[in-house]
């Protein structure tokens, strides 16, 4: 689909979706009329080298950063923590919450950033249990957490 806003031609943003995601979601939006996605109540970002050396935090391998878990949310009930610092980025304009738990694998896959993280739950539904692998102080953990439905603002 492409948004048009007027005039002659296509002048605007294009909008598509792999054929397989297609296949895979249209019986659902034919039955319920949405898709139903689940989800991990968590703000995250995608940690890097670069992001961890303006954050002043070890870099150990890539992840998500868990900045906050919604309280009492599927995270929290699971043992994640998000972040109990603040730290500034850039010029000081940006903080951003450190200390927080590194997601490095859910279900046995690699996170490396916040796009495998929609990835890998990507099929999922509510109510399926799922395997987080993360980092805590160095040392990797894991916890096994129920996905909750994904909140309308993350459909997509």
């Amino acid at each position: 689909m492409i948004i048009s806003p007027g005039g002659n031609g296509s002048v605007g943003i294009g909008f598509a979706i792999p054929v397989e995601t297609a296949l895979r979601i249209i019986p659902e939006l034919i039955k319920n009329g949405r898709v139903n996605r689940g989800w991990i109540e968590i703000e995250a970002l995608s940690l890097t080298p670069s992001l961890a050396r303006q954050l002043n935090i070890a870099f150990i391998q890539p992840g998500i950063l868990v900045t906050s878990v919604l309280p009492k949310g599927n995270a929290e009930q699971a043992g994640l923590l998000g972040g109990d610092q603040r730290r500034s980025i850039g010029l000081g304009l940006n903080s951003i919450a450190v200390g927080g738990d590194i997601i490095t694998k859910i279900n046995g896959t690699e996170i490396k950033n916040v796009l495998d993280y929609f990835s890998v739950l990507e099929g999922s539904h509510p109510g399926e249990k799922y395997e987080i692998e993360y980092l805590r102080a160095g040392k990797v953990e894991s916890t096994k957490i129920v996905l909750s439905e994904r909140p309308a603002q993350f459909q997509f």
